[in-house]
């Protein structure tokens, strides 16, 4: 399956907010990429991330 056949709520559960919470080195991801002030700290959890720009 390639990624463009795959829903968004795939992509989310594999990619998202809430995947990378799971784990301590997912946690520390976040909280690095909100201490940078990103917009969007999981692209996938967004569906309009791709136009925001950064």
């Amino acid at each position: 399956m390639t990624k463009r056949n795959r829903s968004q709520r795939l992509l989310a559960r594999t990619h998202g907010f809430r995947r990378w919470m799971r784990t301590t080195s997912g946690r520390a991801a976040l909280k690095w990429r909100c201490a940078k002030g990103w917009q969007v700290l999981c692209t996938k959890s967004n569906p309009n991330s791709d136009l925001l720009i950064i």
